[in-house]
């Protein structure tokens, strides 16, 4: 998106300043509609509405890209945001400005729906890879923690803790592992 382009580009056509907290009124209405549209299908709609009112001086596409979770997360659909889309939506930049414009000179909302549909299912796929590889590599370190677990018996429950909370301070750890502060430095 180009914020920067005058209105009656062919490229982007913004909209009026003026307009733009109606049309955020719009799509937060919209966003708030339970059963009526396909979940997937709201969070490619919502995302192209919230990219071409492009509200913000800066940040639109981050917080752009953070709205599909959200939706899926409010229906019930993730229930953690696992899912990311920057990466499909960056590899696919030059088609998702295609479809934008399609969509805003002809209506062609199908094509970008289907392309955006595509990016959550490839996105899904990678996040399920991702957790699959963390998952192992979980499993694989408390095997190898049962060799310390004899001269550190708290150290599964240190590496169970820092796996839920990955940034921790000794405080942290004394507390979850019962010991005092001093032996939990010492460790």
């Amino acid at each position: 998106m180009h914020p920067n382009y005058s209105t009656s580009s062919e490229e982007y056509n913004s909209p009026i300043p003026e307009f733009i907290p109606s049309l955020l009124e719009d799509l937060n209405a919209f966003a708030q509609t339970t059963g009526k549209v396909n979940v997937l299908v709201k969070a490619a709609l919502i995302y192209y509405q919230f990219e071409t009112i492009h509200s913000f001086e800066s940040g639109n596409g981050r917080v752009g890209r953070l709205l599909p979770v959200a939706v899926l997360m409010k229906e019930h659909i993730l229930s953690r945001p696992v899912l990311s889309l920057s990466d499909f939506l960056y590899e696919y930049n030059d088609e998702c400005l295609k479809h934008f414009r399609g969509v805003q000179h002809f209506g062609e909302h199908m094509e970008w729906i289907k392309l955006f549909v595509q990016g959550e299912i490839n996105s899904s796929d990678n996040s399920i890879n991702q957790i699959g590889q963390a998952h192992e590599l979980s499993y694989k370190n408390k095997q190898r923690l049962d060799l310390f677990v004899k001269n550190v018996k708290s150290l599964p429950i240190v590496y169970d803790f820092i796996e839920q909370k990955p940034v921790l301070s000794i405080k942290d750890v004394a507390k979850q592992t019962g010991v005092s502060y001093n032996t939990a430095a010492n460790r």
